[in-house]
């Protein structure tokens, strides 16, 4: 290679104005390569590709082009186009022969593994010599950020009540690659919840955890309580946790939970009554049902458990129906509503004084309960004696042997028992029994009192009759007539009121078969004309029954006058006497007195006596004669009929 130098001034020496140089002409390529990143900052997992832009500069043909990329160890291979190998990091990539002006891009994806900033160096190199090698390497940073992959579990009662406290409960889990740091969880609560307790989160639900390493977790309570505004509804609450790092899968971030807030009530029932009740009495208890809220009560049911022993039980209830049984369905009660129940009952008479009437009373709703110790209320009555009944008489009469016919003539007893059927004792206490035409007394006795005759009446007195008492006074009649008998008798006392005032018998009297003898004597056997006779009539009763409605009867014979009937009955020519009972083996004699006229002159006066008795077959007769022995002087007077 020649060069010469001229210039328009004289040269003195031309000859070194020409100079040459000889060389040898050799094969050489100028590769070069460049290298970019994108993106230039990335977080720990995610990618960035790496642009290797390859290009000879010339002269000649670059034989056996290599590039060589070792990547440093927070960077990972992932894939290149370009057919590049890569070996525990190393990437190497052969691209055979390059003319000269020739150019490839080859792209090659990796991750950060590990966060830093990180500078990586592609050289690039053939079998050519290069004169230029500082163009054969380029390296581009990149930038690894910290990626922590949170993930947040929340948990919580799947129901709850108005008014209640329950527990979420949050679960943070951090899965790396690397610690999380400033963790934070955000809970705001729904409305109607109010913050209660935490150990980790203040009162607006923000829970600082600071640093959770790779793998760790950490669980986070929060106490909260429902309010009656949420009653009935689902509350849904949400909670999110963040870290300072990158957050690869910010879904699991996130964690919702379901709460069914069902209604609640606080129905209460009092009950009362009294202290102590009297047996034989009414009973009332008042039972008060009411709901304190926050929620309406809905289905409400009673169940009065009344004591053993009570009977006739009532119920009169403001709201609702109820049985017999106490059982009682009251529907929906509004917060701040009652129901009142009035519940009666009777108190036997004979229930025990002392005994204890414990009464029970429970509610229930299908409205969960806020407060279920109240829904039970107990009363206890103590019974006291009874109000004695007061003084009540009643009488009863019977006839001993009731059974056996009676006739006449026979002894029957009358029973005639007093009771008391009240509890308080009777003053005074006065049987009467007034004996019928058909009965004659005989006597009567009673047990602590007296009994006295007065006429028809039979009057027993006692002084005092206790109550449930019975006193029995004994009455001893004979029978004297035929035919029915009625027999009453009746009661009275000072301070008694009287239920049964009388008591009576009804039996029939039969008659019975007698059995009658008469007799008639003189007391003379001779007489004169004008003088008197006296006559002797007796009938008796041969037999041990009695004989009635007995007939005597005296005939008066001619030239007598009667002077002196015997208090007979004169008939025309007869004088009777009737006798309506005459008792067995019993007599009864009869006087007349007659006078013989004084011109009477027959020999003999007869004189015939009859008797005869409604229960004697035939008739008794029996005659007395006086003889007449001279006409005597007339007188006047006697007995007409």
């Amino acid at each position: 290679n020649t060069v010469t130098v001229s210039g328009t001034t004289p040269d003195p020496d031309p000859d070194n104005d020409t100079a040459t140089a000889n060389f040898t002409a050799e094969q050489e390529a100028d590769m070069e390569i460049t290298k970019t990143a994108d993106p230039i900052a990335i977080n720990q997992g995610q990618t960035s590709v790496f642009t290797l832009l390859v290009k000879n500069n010339g002269p000649s043909v670059a034989e056996n082009v290599k590039i060589t990329d070792p990547l440093p160890t927070g960077l990972e291979y992932v894939s290149d186009d370009s057919g590049c190998s890569e070996t525990s990091g190393d990437i190497e990539c052969l691209l055979g022969d390059f003319q000269p002006d020739q150019q490839q891009t080859i792209k090659v994806t990796v991750t950060g593994r590990d966060n830093g900033a990180w500078t990586n160096t592609a050289t690039v190199g053939s079998d050519t010599d290069d004169p230029f090698p500082d163009n054969n390497e380029s390296s581009a940073d990149v930038n690894v950020g910290a990626t922590a992959d949170l993930v947040i579990t929340k948990s919580a009662p799947a129901t709850a009540t108005s008014y209640q406290q329950f527990t979420y409960s949050m679960l943070v889990e951090n899965r790396g690659p690397s610690d999380a740091t400033g963790v934070v969880i955000n809970d705001p609560l729904p409305p109607g919840l109010s913050f209660i307790s935490s150990d980790d989160c203040n009162a607006t639900i923000s829970c600082s955890l600071g640093t959770i390493a790779v793998g760790d977790s950490r669980t986070v309570e929060v106490v909260v309580e429902t309010t009656a505004a949420v009653a009935g509804t689902t509350v849904i609450n949400t909670a999110v946790v963040t870290g300072n790092e990158f957050e690869p899968t910010p879904g699991d971030n996130t964690s919702t939970v379901e709460t069914v807030i069902s209604t609640l009530a606080d129905v209460s029932v009092e009950k009362t009554g009294p202290l102590k009740a009297q047996a034989d009495t009414r009973i009332v208890w008042n039972v008060v049902v009411t709901n304190s809220g926050p929620n309406p009560a809905e289905n409400v049911t009673l169940a009065d458990t009344l004591p053993p022993g009570v009977t006739n039980p009532s119920v009169i209830t403001s709201q609702g129906t109820c049985d017999t049984t106490i059982s009682c369905t009251l529907g929906t009660i509004p917060v701040g509503g009652t129901v009142v129940l009035t519940i009666e009952a009777d108190i036997p008479r004979d229930t025990v004084p002392g005994a204890v009437l414990k009464n029970d009373v429970e509610v229930a709703t299908t409205t969960d309960e806020l407060n279920p110790d109240d829904n039970f209320s107990s009363w206890e009555t103590v019974v006291t004696p009874p109000t004695p009944f007061p003084p009540d008489l009643g009488i009863r009469k019977q006839r001993d042997n009731s059974n056996r016919p009676v006739k006449v003539g026979d002894i029957v007893v009358f029973r005639l028992t007093a009771t008391n059927f009240g509890e308080v004792t009777a003053r005074n206490v006065v049987i009467s029994d007034i004996l019928r035409p058909k009965l004659r007394y005989r006597s009567s006795t009673i047990a602590g009192g007296r009994c006295t005759k007065k006429d028809a009446t039979v009057t027993c007195r006692v002084s005092k009759l206790d109550g449930g008492a019975s006193v029995t006074a004994r009455v001893r009649v004979r029978v004297i007539d035929t035919g029915k008998v009625v027999n009453t008798a009746t009661i009275g006392a000072d301070n008694a009121t009287i239920s049964v005032p009388r008591g009576t018998v009804r039996f029939p009297v039969l008659k019975g078969r007698t059995n009658l003898a008469v007799n008639k004597e003189a007391d003379r056997r001779k007489t004169r004309g004008g003088s008197k006779v006296k006559y002797r009539i007796q009938v008796r009763n041969k037999s041990d029954r009695a004989a009635t409605d007995v007939v005597v009867c005296d005939q008066i014979p001619g030239g007598t006058t009667v002077m002196s009937t015997g208090g007979g009955r004169l008939d025309g020519a007869r004088i009777c006497w009737e006798i309506p009972y005459l008792g067995g083996r019993v007599e009864h004699q009869f006087r007349v007195v007659l006078r013989v006229d004084g011109f009477y002159d027959l020999n003999t006066v007869r004189n015939v006596a009859t008797a005869t008795a409604g229960n004697v077959k035939g008739v008794s007769r029996d005659s007395a004669r006086v003889g007449v022995t001279g006409i005597g002087s007339a007188k006047g007077g006697g007995v007409t009929g």
